[in-house]
């Protein structure tokens, strides 16, 4: 049987109906009055444990008879009043998990992690596995909080856990579009004017799903390593007409300018001091959005001779999805 933390979110429903599908039992940690909506009818298949993933007793039972461990709980944000959540969940909750998980002497440990904790000092432009946190100041607090979470993996390793993580870069599929990569959709589709003048790496879902299933199942060595996973890398401005092509909307087609960049979150973080509504737009995201990073696939590409989804294939899907679901809410 296997574990799956955050399987109700965009990545950890998709890895989950993927294993279902090949017959596999699952067992996940849900939080009271979860949206299991991702799931679909394949919530009924699952064995649900309800609770947190703080909760260390509970997370002792839960991995009670379970043989792979599949962590992809987490709180991605950029909000300055979320950090202290995001570091319970992000770090802590690792943490937690890795402790139950070499108490019940558990055989795989898949990490879900990100291209945000693999460091960059701000000179190369091209990123592999082996870099790591270079300059803390070039990075997110998101950035930091999955940094720790994999330290916290390393130590289970060091204390007999079979561990290997995938650092996917960002992660694109009809998820919720109120937050997370998904909310740049939606971003698209409120027809917004600006775009930043970065570039955007990204995966689609179901290569990422079917990454982590292939590495559960080879019989190549690979304990103790780290695999990005990303198919390509896109201007915003590009990826943003793409997507208004596809939703028949008029996409960004201002450039942001530092000036305009900086005022922009400030008068968002005003705001939303004031709104219990969450945006995209925040100091660290607007500096991020500058970045012109690129993240090398070709140890996953050569391990596995596996073959990433075109990105049209990814954002016709996407929206079109998106679109089924805007027009059911709006009846």
């Amino acid at each position: 049987m296997i574990f799956i933390s955050g399987s109700n979110g965009l990545l950890g429903s998709h890895i989950a109906k993927l294993l279902i599908d090949q017959g596999l039992s699952v067992r996940a940690l849900r939080r009271p009055n979860s949206d299991l909506g991702l799931l679909g009818s394949y919530s009924d298949k699952i064995e649900w444990i309800e609770g947190d993933i703080n909760d260390v007793l509970l997370l002792k039972e839960s991995l009670k008879g379970i043989e792979t461990v599949i962590h992809c709980a987490a709180v991605v944000s950029y909000l300055p009043q979320d950090r202290e959540y995001m570091s319970k969940v992000n770090v802590e909750g690792t943490a937690n998990i890795i402790n139950a998980a070499i108490e019940n002497n558990i055989a795989n440990f898949c990490h879900i992690s990100s291209i945000a904790a693999i460091g960059k000092s701000g000179n190369e432009t091209i990123i592999n596995e082996e870099f790591g946190i270079q300059e803390l100041t070039f990075n997110t607090y998101y950035a930091k909080s999955k940094y720790l979470a994999e330290l916290e993996v390393y130590r289970g390793r060091e204390e007999g856990l079979k561990i290997f993580i995938v650092n996917p870069s960002v992660v694109l599929g009809p998820g919720d579009w109120h937050k997370g990569s998904t909310s740049l959709f939606k971003y698209v589709f409120n027809k917004n004017l600006f775009y930043t003048p970065g570039t955007l790496n990204y995966v689609d879902v179901r290569d990422v799903s079917q990454i982590v299933y292939q590495l559960l199942n080879t019989e190549k060595p690979i304990d103790g390593s780290r695999f990005i996973l990303n198919a390509g890398t896109i201007s915003y401005k590009d990826f943003f007409y793409k997507i208004g092509e596809y939703f028949q909307v008029k996409s960004p087609s201002l450039k942001a300018s530092p000036f305009i960049s900086e005022i922009a979150w400030r008068l968002v973080y005003l705001k939303n001091l004031f709104s219990s509504q969450k945006t995209i737009i925040t100091k660290e995201t607007v500096r991020l959005g500058k970045n012109q990073f690129f993240y090398d696939n070709g140890k996953i590409r050569s391990l596995l001779g596996f073959h990433f989804r075109p990105l049209d294939e990814t954002l016709n899907w996407t929206c079109q999805e998106l679109v089924k679901r805007h027009k059911a809410e709006t009846r």
